[in-house]
C-alpha cells in the first residue's frame, strides 16, 4: 500500500500542471453543484410557500386554544 502511496504522490509532483487542471476542474465542479444544489432546495421552499399562503379558503381549522 506504501508503494502506491508514494508512486502517486511522486507523480503529483512530477505532472503539475496536469494535477492542478484537475484539482481546479473537480473544486469548480463542486462549487456548481453545491450551488445548484441550494438554489433547488430554495426555489422548493418558496414554491410549497406560495402554494399554502396563497390558498386559504372561508375557514380555518385549528386546534383547541390556539389563539
Amino acid at each position: 500500500m506504501w508503494f502506491y502511496l508514494k508512486l502517486a504522490w511522486r507523480n503529483l509532483f512530477r505532472n503539475r500542471r496536469r494535477s492542478f487542471l484537475a484539482g481546479t476542474a473537480i473544486g469548480t465542479g463542486l462549487a456548481a453543484l453545491i450551488f445548484v444544489d441550494a438554489l433547488i432546495i430554495g426555489m422548493e421552499r418558496n414554491m410549497i410557500k406560495s402554494a399554502t399562503a396563497s390558498f386559504l379558503g372561508e375557514g380555518q381549522i385549528h386546534r383547541q386554544g390556539f389563539r
